[in-house]
């Protein structure tokens, strides 16, 4: 019986080792996982940072171009002003050389609106 209990104790021994070296290893395991869990924060960290400063860069981008849109839409407006004026213009010379007086007041006439915006700009 003595005999028995000695196997048994080395038998538990030897789990007891085999349980410290799992043990130990699991600590380690866990150890090198913090370290990883850690560096993956931080890199988080660094990532949520980059992306703050690009959306701050975006509002900028998105209010230039928005002033850029709303310069090329007056521009567009005043491009289309000028060709009115311009078109009107034209059509009262080629009533002027045809002797057509009264065609080329009108046509002067429809496009003042028009010619009087677009001589505002210079």
């Amino acid at each position: 019986m003595h005999l028995e209990t000695r196997e048994e104790l080395r038998a538990t021994q030897g789990e007891l080792r085999r349980t410290k070296d799992d043990l130990a290893a699991t600590s380690e395991d866990l150890r090198i996982a913090r370290a990883q869990l850690e560096v993956a924060r931080e890199e988080n960290r660094r990532l949520e940072r980059e992306l703050r400063e690009l959306r701050v860069e975006l509002r900028g981008v998105r209010g230039t171009l928005s002033e850029a849109q709303a310069r090329l839409e007056l521009q567009a407006g005043q491009i289309e002003d000028l060709k009115e004026c311009l078109n009107g213009v034209s059509l009262a010379l080629d009533n002027v050389l045809y002797g057509d007086y009264w065609a080329a007041a009108n046509a002067l006439t429809a496009v003042q609106t028009s010619c009087e915006a677009a001589f505002a700009l210079f």
